[in-house]
């Protein structure tokens, strides 16, 4: 079992290789998890979240592995 961490945006878009403004757009579609807020400025999002959101997106390819 994974350690349970909250991500920061700049993370996010390293480990998914995605752009803020991609990430966003996703959001408000409902094809990406939503944020956590930790403060009144401050966001994150779970890492087992973005885990489970990457698991899913390849497994949703039509490439062979």
């Amino acid at each position: 079992m994974e350690d349970l961490r909250i991500l920061k945006l700049k993370e996010v878009c390293s480990i998914v290789g995605l752009k803020p403004s991609t990430i966003y757009k996703l959001m408000s579609s409902g094809d990406f998890p939503k944020q956590v807020k930790l403060t009144a400025k401050s966001v994150g999002w779970a890492n087992n979240e973005i885990n489970h959101w990457i698991s899913l997106k390849i497994g949703n390819t039509n490439v062979p592995h």
